[in-house]
């Protein structure tokens, strides 16, 4: 509720960011059990927006080099809000951390590369790359959904998992219909 008042996109954003990932995850096996982890990562994993300043979250046009880095600190800000959290969230703190990372090693907060990255992070980066584009922010104009599917799909957002990429193409009607919800 707190991100939600930070950042007014942000709570239809994961709700959106949730249903597609959680068709990601569907059609790419996850277990009942690796499913509920991931419901819980998609609401969670913009939680360390809390953590940078409202004039960088709600700015109109583009960030300067120096708050696009403040903006970049949100996956290490959720990571430690939510490792307080108790035990037993190792894959969920591990989802909020990395969901920022790209397949080819050129993502962030680690430059994690490959299978490295958690399956968790993989999905949601996938289902938040496509919301962000499909949907108009005060920052920029939304692309198409067909621009959106083949930014992704051709690579030109970042590099996916090519597992991930047969998923998505199997799935890509379901992303657009969820993509005009809330």
């Amino acid at each position: 509720k707190a991100l939600y008042e930070c950042d007014h996109d942000t709570e239809a954003h994961v709700r959106r960011t949730q249903k597609m990932g959680s068709e990601l995850g569907k059609r790419v096996g996850l277990s009942d059990a690796q499913m509920a982890d991931l419901n819980l990562l998609c609401l969670l994993h913009d939680i360390g927006k809390i953590g940078v300043a409202d004039t960088v979250l709600n700015k109109s046009g583009r960030l300067t080099d120096e708050e696009f880095s403040l903006m970049k600190k949100h996956p290490e800000i959720g990571y430690e809000i939510m490792s307080s959290m108790g035990e037993n969230i190792e894959g969920l703190l591990d989802g909020i951390r990395y969901h920022h990372e790209r397949f080819d090693g050129k993502g962030y907060p680690d430059g994690l590369r490959g299978e490295d990255i958690p399956i968790s992070a993989q999905i949601v980066s996938v289902a938040d790359v496509y919301d962000a584009l499909v949907c108009e922010r005060v920052y920029k104009d939304a692309f198409t959904k067909e621009q959106a599917f083949n930014m992704i799909v051709s690579g030109e957002c970042g590099m996916f998992n090519p597992k991930l990429m047969d998923a998505f193409r199997k799935c890509a009607g379901e992303f657009e219909r969820l993509a005009d919800e809330y």
